[in-house]
């Protein structure tokens, strides 16, 4: 719903599923596919969106998969996908939390976002990319 808010120049597409035509080694692992929350392409670039909703008690338990891993595998396969298209820009990660926010890893440099605070944070910085641009990274990541 907060996405939905921006302006008509950004496109949200949400529940977003990327898969490479071979295995890429990333992270000490293999990363072939990926289930991307949202991918929101605006004039500032592209980001990757993990939304998290989680209760106190449960990132306090903490038996769950670091989101912040899972944004930076799926960003990096968007990445990859995108480079081969012929976009040379970044692919921002995200992970926008409207509950508690899981701890971050130490290396990791991914920014949480209160989901209130999402829409004016993707607006911010240089406007690197064109309409037409936007609409092919569009193109790619919807085949």
């Amino acid at each position: 719903k907060e996405l939905a808010r921006l302006p008509s120049e950004y496109t949200v597409m949400n529940d977003v599923h990327l898969e490479y035509d071979e295995y890429i080694h990333f992270d000490d692992a293999y990363l072939k596919t990926a289930q991307l929350d949202h991918v929101l392409i605006g004039p500032e670039g592209v980001y990757v969106i993990e939304t998290k909703n989680w209760s106190q008690e449960f990132v306090a338990n903490g038996e769950y998969f670091s989101p912040f891993k899972q944004v930076k595998r799926a960003s990096y396969l968007c990445y990859r996908i995108l480079k081969e298209a012929g976009y040379s820009g970044h692919v921002r990660s995200v992970v926008a939390c409207a509950g508690a926010v899981p701890p971050k890893p130490p290396d990791s440099r991914i920014p949480a976002v209160a989901i209130a605070r999402l829409s004016s944070f993707v607006q911010y910085g240089e406007r690197t990319l064109s309409a037409q641009q936007r609409d092919k990274i569009r193109r790619v990541l919807s085949n």
